[in-house]
């Protein structure tokens, strides 16, 4: 390689031709000593410490290079010595126990507070004297590897979280040699049965120093709780870890679950779930109780959320106050300092009686650079134009963001959007007293309203539906299940259970035993569990008289195999009234193929136009039943399903599930509020 500057040819760059080198191998044996010495700048891996840089060409010079280890021979180079710690210089992947050990040292350096870096050097190095890395990587290098295992979960989250505890019992790098491996402080002892299947027993005796564990002893590290549990011996980690949380909800009331936030999809995810979704015919059995199918397809998602870098919380229905973003608080800052000098600067101008604003007065005049009178006005103009500036930046800000956040709002959720839209709630919400909101509530949903079951209506229609062909059919098919989950939102928020219709929906494997479940409950042989007809009430102010506990809207929160039975049953329903024609065509609401209330809204206005036009008189009524749903009577439910003839199933299930049902309201507001019942 030649090059010349100013018509001056240079000689080629020490270390001979570097063409066809590349990256961080190019011009690494550029560098000489005064001697004239060539010196690599690649140290070689398994070298001892504080040796001098390796001289080719030249040997006995005075002047050298301190390097953390002996060199290796670059590409390209002359000299023949011979190592064999060369090999070892080439980028290798680190394998799974080398991982363990780092994050095992990471944890344990991080624990100790500021200047863990040197801690993580000395105390990898001090367990792992023998591995070549440690002669190659400083404690920064350490560091970065293990916050890339962390970011891109290259290990489970579980297994992190194990590691981490037992980092916890390293004391010292003195007595660092009689601790083991984060993945060798428990072994297990897998007894064979009969089936093939090998039930997992957790031993606490250490494993002998000379024995590396085998992948499948490492999957089958799990805590006490997962004993009972039969696993095939060759499962994958995401099974075992999705059998220790099974272990750990099974003893814990629903009430009480965490909220599983909505999930991140991606291909991991997806891979996970698809294995968990063959696992499970594993667990289930055609007569599974309706808690035993419910905690597994909760524990299933818990573990995809947990694998997914997502963290289950507490649920809360308190409304977080907005604050002001960085950006604003920044810009307000300006603008309370710049308001600050301009008063300043009129007080000035009004006469100085103080020391203190002689002082002011000065700084003031240094920093603007002001030297007579018209420079004091034109500060002051220049000032009052910067405020005014700022504040028109905020409000263009502030605009630009609203409508960022309309746009992403009617993408994701157009109903909500359109609620915001019209909302005028108080910033200050009052809540009503516990007793008057049970009190308000307990006359709507407690009270059985009267009904006159002679009315002459009622028995035409019964005379007219005596010819309606009834089938009573109390088996639920898999079918039935999928075509309801088709038409069931993936994230709607849910009920006690905490399981959003996504993993029932995507979890094909359950559909057949959810079918035979809900078999088994219209039928009256699987008991309806209370947690299974509660709703969580949340009640959201409709205006700004909040102490009125009629002026909160109720939105109801149910756990969704609840929903999908009784979206099951409703398709039943429906399919019975439209072979019937029991719906009139005039009715518009809960028909499938119309627009509901916009079609009537059509209609309305199209008669308006036409009065109008023609010039006609016009007489137009609207009726508004004040907590129409809410109000109807139990009793008139199940007398119409008699007279319109329905499916008997239904009438069955609904005289199960009414004795059960029940609602806890809670109050959406800034601070958490009391939970109410009925």
């Amino acid at each position: 390689m030649e090059s010349f500057i100013n018509d001056e040819r240079i000689e080629p760059l020490p270390g001979g031709e570097r063409r066809g080198t590349f990256g961080a191998d190019a011009g690494r044996d550029s560098m000489q000593t005064v001697s004239g010495s060539l010196l690599s700048r690649r140290a070689r891996a398994g070298g001892p410490e504080d040796t001098t840089a390796d001289q080719r060409g030249r040997e006995g010079t005075d002047d050298v290079l301190q390097s953390r280890a002996s060199p290796t021979n670059s590409a390209g180079s002359s000299a023949s010595t011979t190592n064999k710690a060369v090999s070892d210089d080439r980028r290798r992947k680190w394998s799974t126990e080398e991982l363990e050990e780092l994050m095992c040292c990471y944890f344990k350096a991080r624990s100790g507070g500021a200047g863990y870096i040197n801690r993580l050097e000395e105390l990898f190095a001090a367990r792992n004297p023998e591995n070549p890395k440690i002669l190659k990587f400083y404690g920064n290098t350490l560091a970065n590897q293990a916050r890339r295992v962390i970011k891109q979960n290259v290990i489970s989250q579980e297994l992190l979280n194990r590691i981490q505890k037992r980092a916890e019992g390293i004391v010292t790098t003195e007595n660092i040699d009689h601790f083991s491996t984060p993945s060798h402080i428990e072994h297990t002892h897998i007894q064979s049965e009969e089936s093939g299947i090998t039930q997992i027993q957790t031993l606490r005796d250490p494993p002998s120093n000379n024995t590396q564990p085998t992948p499948t002893e490492r999957a089958e590290e799990i805590d006490q709780l997962t004993r009972n549990i039969v696993v095939d011996e060759n499962q994958e980690p995401i099974v075992l870890q999705f059998l220790q949380t099974l272990a750990e909800i099974k003893d814990i009331p629903i009430e009480e679950r965490l909220f599983l936030p909505k999930a991140k999809i991606n291909k991991s995810f997806i891979e996970n779930l698809n294995t968990l979704n063959k696992y499970l015919p594993n667990l289930l059995v055609t007569n599974n109780s309706l808690r035993e199918i419910n905690d597994i397809l909760y524990a299933t998602a818990k573990t995809l959320i947990v694998n997914n870098n997502q963290n289950p919380y507490a649920p809360t229905i308190a409304i977080k106050p907005k604050r002001d973003p960085p950006w604003k608080k920044r810009i307000q800052i300006r603008i309370e300092k710049l308001r600050k000098e301009l008063g300043q600067l009129i007080e000035i101008e009004r006469g100085i009686n103080t020391n203190r604003m002689r002082k002011i007065r000065d700084k003031l005049y240094t920093k603007h650079n002001i030297r007579s009178e018209n420079d004091h006005k034109n500060t002051a103009e220049i000032i009052k134009q910067r405020i005014k500036a700022l504040a028109g930046r905020i409000k263009r800000y502030e605009e630009m963001n609203t409508k960022k956040e309309q746009n992403k709002l009617f993408a994701e959720n157009e109903h909500k959007l359109y609620r915001s839209l019209g909302s005028n709630t108080a910033k200050d919400i009052k809540i009503p007293s516990k007793e008057n909101v049970e009190e308000f509530w307990k006359s709507i949903l407690s009270n059985p309203q009267p009904y006159n079951a002679e009315a002459n209506w009622i028995k035409k229609i019964e005379t007219m539906s005596n010819e309606v062909n009834t089938v009573d059919s109390v088996e639920i098919t898999e079918d039935q299940v999928r075509f309801a989950l088709r038409r069931m939102h993936n994230w709607k928020s849910p009920g006690l259970d905490q399981i959003q219709n996504y993993y029932i929906k995507y979890l094909t494997n359950v559909h057949k035993y959810l079918a035979s479940l809900f078999t088994n409950i219209v039928s009256g042989t699987e008991p309806v569990e209370e947690w299974f007809t509660t709703g969580k009430v949340i009640l959201v102010p409709k205006n700004e008289n909040t102490e009125d506990p009629k002026n909160w809207r109720p939105i109801a929160c149910l756990p969704s195999m609840y929903k999908l039975l009784t979206s099951v049953l409703a398709n039943v329903l429906y399919n019975h009234c439209h072979k019937n024609n029991i719906i009139s065509e005039e009715q518009r609401g809960c028909r499938r193929g119309v627009r509901g209330c916009k079609d009537h809204l059509m209609v309305n206005k199209a008669i308006l136009e036409d009065a109008h036009q023609s010039q006609k008189n016009l007489s137009m009524a609207w009726i508004d039943y004040r907590k129409a749903f809410d109000s109807v009577s139990h009793e008139w439910l199940l007398k119409l399903l008699d007279v319109y003839r329905c499916p008997p199933v239904i009438k069955r299930f609904l005289i199960l599930a009414m004795p059960s049902w029940r609602v806890i309201s809670e109050p959406r507001a800034v601070k958490p509020v009391a939970r109410t019942s009925q």
